[in-house]
Parts: structure tokens; sequence; C-alpha cells
């Protein structure tokens, strides 16, 4: 009798937990159940309690992308910076001082077609750029090839003390050339990504 009187309590000390360990009712303040009694936002399914809560947020979608709502996602404007960068192809060996004027060319007028008017002269002004770099490099080919023609057609097959000249000046007229075509590739880089026109040193055969 004792055993089972026992056994009975202990069984319901286990299976009733104490009142500090009871999950206590959920109680709504008056502001929470208010902001429940609105209308739904269309594209949540939940009600909207206001704001979200201050931290990290999720990533924009990527440009032109339709987001909930049908809304299309804002494109940035093009800036014509894509022309200019295209001028550090200069400094690839061997080929980069053809390759590149060629290619900042055809994409600087290409950036007419996405009709902005800061793209469009920044894209002709890199073209410009390009077409008096490569003419400065034409320059120094040419007196190169001269100061080799005059040392063939000497008994000596020597340089004159003019062809030293001549390649001297080959050599400066490369240096400063690429000196100058670094600076201003840069410059228009940075113009162009704030938004402005860089007008550059460059001959404007190319207007917009």
């Amino acid at each position: 009798m004792f055993s089972c009187v026992s056994r009975s309590h202990a069984v319901r000390d286990v299976a009733t937990p104490p009142a500090a360990a009871r999950p206590r009712p959920v109680t709504w303040s008056v502001d929470t159940l208010k902001a429940m009694e609105q209308p739904q936002h269309p594209d949540m399914t939940a009600p909207y309690l206001g704001p979200a809560a201050p931290g990290p947020q999720p990533y924009p979608p990527p440009p032109g992308m339709v987001v909930p709502g049908g809304y299309p996602y804002p494109v940035p404007p093009r800036t014509g910076t894509v022309a200019w960068s295209l001028g550090f192809l200069t400094f690839i060996p061997y080929v980069g001082m053809l390759v590149a004027p060629i290619t900042v060319i055809a994409v600087g007028l290409g950036q007419r077609k996405h009709g902005s008017v800061v793209a469009t002269a920044n894209g002709c002004n890199a073209a410009n750029w390009a077409i008096t770099h490569l003419l400065l490099q034409a320059l120094g080919v040419a007196l190169c090839a001269a100061t080799v023609f005059a040392a063939e057609s000497e008994p000596t097959k020597s340089l004159p003390p003019l062809g030293i000249v001549s390649i001297l000046s080959a050599l400066a007229v490369f240096i400063v050339a690429l000196v100058a075509h670094l600076v201003v590739t840069i410059q228009g880089i940075v113009k162009a990504g704030r938004g402005e026109v860089y007008r550059g040193p460059g001959i404007p055969f190319l207007r917009t």
C-alpha cells in the first residue's frame, strides 16, 4: 500500500512541471494589435508592421532586373569610362601599341548608341586621343627608320652624328608619348567615373 501511494505521487510530480517552467500566455500590446489591423502590403503575405529593423539588408537586384511590383531597377547611366579604360591595352608587349588605338576608337565611337551625352563626348574624346597617340608612335618609328636608312647609305655603315640625334629623338618621343598616355588615360577614367566630360589633349579629329 505504501509503495503504491509513493509511486503515484512520483508519477504526478514528474508529469506536472512546476509553475515557473510553464510557458506564459502571449500578450499583445495595443500598438501591435492596431498595426495588425492595417491592410496588407500587395507584395507580402504578412501584415505590414512598419519599416524593417536596422541591420544588414539584402543586396539590390542587378540593373535591368524587374523587382516585385513590375518596376525595373534603374540602370546607371553610361559615362564612357570603358573607352578610356581600354587605353591600358597600350602596355601589352609587342601588339599593344597597335591594338589599343583600334580598340579605343571602335569602342569610343560605339558609345553613341547609348544615347548619353556624357558617354558620347567621352567616347569621342578617347578616340581622338587614341589617334593622337598613334600619330606620336608613328613619328617615333619614322625617326628610327630614317636613321637606319641614313646609316645604310654611309660607306662605313656607321651612324652619323645626325643619326645619333635622330635615335635619341625617337626614344624621347616614345617615352613622352607613353607617359602622357598613362596620365591622360587615368585622368579620363577618373573624370568619366564622376560623370564628367574629359576633353584631354587629343587633336579633335572626330566630332560628337
